[in-house]
């Protein structure tokens, strides 16, 4: 019979082991994005140019309570992937690459699957994050 704990460890077990797996899973969500950032760099090429950067308050607090970093949303917005748009918002969106007009993603963030807008001016001088309400 040996000596162990309610979790199965040995009794006086080295919680060394414990730490590294709290560590790794943490860090799980940064690999996957690091990740996520190169398979689209090498499998599919930006669509337009995002120009400026900006997003509002309410914006940078969902992406901190989520936890999601921005870069990871503003590849996607690049590179087609629209986020949860309807199909007719998704046409629109496609025609505007087209027509050199303003481009709109939507993605849902979180647990609560709160929604972030991107939104590209026309003229690519400036990419937006922002929430519904703040528009």
């Amino acid at each position: 019979m040996t000596n162990e704990t309610n979790s199965g460890q040995p009794a006086g077990g080295d919680q060394s082991d414990d730490k590294r797996t709290a560590l790794e899973s943490a860090s799980i969500p940064n690999l996957a994005a690091v990740v996520m950032l190169a398979i689209q760099r090498v499998t599919k090429p930006p669509l337009f140019s995002l120009g400026q950067v900006v997003a509002t308050a309410g914006a940078l607090d969902l992406l901190d309570r989520s936890g999601v970093n921005a870069s990871v949303l503003l590849t996607r917005h690049q590179r087609g992937d629209w986020g949860n748009l309807c199909e007719e918002d998704i046409q629109s969106n496609n025609e505007a690459l087209k027509n050199h007009t303003r481009l709109m993603s939507s993605y849902e963030l979180g647990a609560e699957k709160e929604r972030m807008w991107i939104i590209t001016e026309y003229d690519h001088s400036v990419t937006t994050l922002l929430l519904p309400a703040e528009y």
